[in-house]
């Protein structure tokens, strides 16, 4: 069964127009993809690494996905982190930090700030083939080894200082 999505105006409201993945969205309305970032309190972050059979194979993120109908981005935001991590994130710790307008999308960027550096995940095979804790000066230092883009909205909004 294909994913439907709940298309966007401009402002970001939900229009209730139902939309199929793999369609192309409509000029004027947007789809909403969500990013979560995973960070312990000694400051390291949580990478993913894509399947290589999905678009830009074997690239490292964060855990990002599509909002599917009737999902808010807190929500899509929390279900993504769930499937890809294994990592169940109480929604009132989510934190949502910016967006940024695409041609026909929108990313929601969200902070989930662990209360312990003992967190492990449990990665979902479909989507993810490895995962790891890594400083943000070691990121900077790799940047070629990430998705286009992620790390520049990490710096706007959740990079201090």
């Amino acid at each position: 069964m294909s994913e439907i999505w709940e298309l966007l105006d401009i402002n970001r409201q939900k229009t209730g127009i139902l939309h199929e993945r793999g369609v192309k969205v409509p000029d004027g309305l947007y789809h909403l993809v969500v990013e979560i970032w995973v960070q312990k309190p000694n400051g390291d972050l949580l990478l993913t690494q894509r399947h290589p059979d999905k678009p830009l194979g074997l690239k490292w993120e964060c855990s990002r996905g599509s909002a599917v109908a009737g999902e808010d981005g807190i929500l899509a935001a929390h279900r993504e982190l769930l499937e890809e991590a294994g990592i169940l994130a109480p929604l009132d710790d989510i934190q949502f930090k910016g967006y940024t307008m695409h041609s026909h999308y929108i990313t929601e960027t969200y902070l989930y700030e662990s209360p312990t550096n003992d967190i492990t995940f449990n990665l979902q095979a479909e989507e993810v083939v490895d995962a790891k804790w890594v400083a943000p000066n070691e990121i900077e230092q790799n940047l070629d080894e990430l998705i286009p883009e992620l790390w520049d909205r990490y710096c706007k909004f959740i990079k201090v200082g």
